[in-house]
């Protein structure tokens, strides 16, 4: 399965020129490769021990030719945290949020502006490592692994076995993985 038979067009469109050659990853596992695309839009990843989760850095210049985009991930965090930073950080890069971003926990130490940067960072990277089409697809391959009906109501044991499996699968935490469901109106139980 190719990056465009899981993301939309629109979302696939703000990475303008980088556009194709993303649309064209080959998914190898249900994890989105964020390194691969990182790399496709010339962003330098670097890991290292960090006082913040993370932070990049985006100088654009008037030729548009040396641009700077570099992003460092703490090396520290779980792998599933750094996946998430690595996508919010690409997400300031490819939004345009120029200067320098730390990535930070504490929404309320941002101004008006850095924060609506954040919101929309956190959305970006929430499509990208969890596109509504992967996530639906991963969760029926596991209601199936777990043996779990489809079309019956999941009690809050196996609700639970079925996020954590899914969630380890698509390389993110369960937290952002239920938060994202609920978003969606994926399997909601009500």
């Amino acid at each position: 399965m190719l990056y465009k038979e899981i993301f939309t067009d629109d979302f696939l469109n703000k990475f303008g020129e980088y556009k194709n050659k993303i649309a064209n990853i080959e998914l190898t596992n249900y994890g989105i490769d964020v390194e691969k695309i990182a790399k496709i839009c010339g962003i330098k990843v670097n890991y290292s021990a960090s006082e913040t989760s993370g932070w990049s850095i985006y100088e654009k210049k008037d030729d548009n030719s040396n641009d700077k985009k570099e992003i460092l991930i703490n090396e520290l965090e779980p792998k599933y945290r750094q996946n998430f930073t690595l996508a919010h950080e690409v997400g300031h890069i490819i939004l345009g949020h120029t200067g320098k971003s730390y990535r930070n926990y504490d929404i309320n130490q941002y101004d008006t502006i850095d924060r609506m940067n954040e919101v929309l960072a956190n959305k970006f990277a929430a499509e990208l490592i969890m596109p509504k089409k992967l996530v639906v697809t991963v969760l029926k391959k596991n209601i199936k692994c777990l043996n779990y009906q489809e079309d019956t109501f999941l009690d809050d044991s196996e609700m639970n076995n079925l996020i954590e499996k899914s969630a380890k699968d698509l390389n993110v935490s369960y937290q952002a993985l239920k938060y994202r469901m609920d978003n969606l109106g994926v399997l909601v139980n009500e």
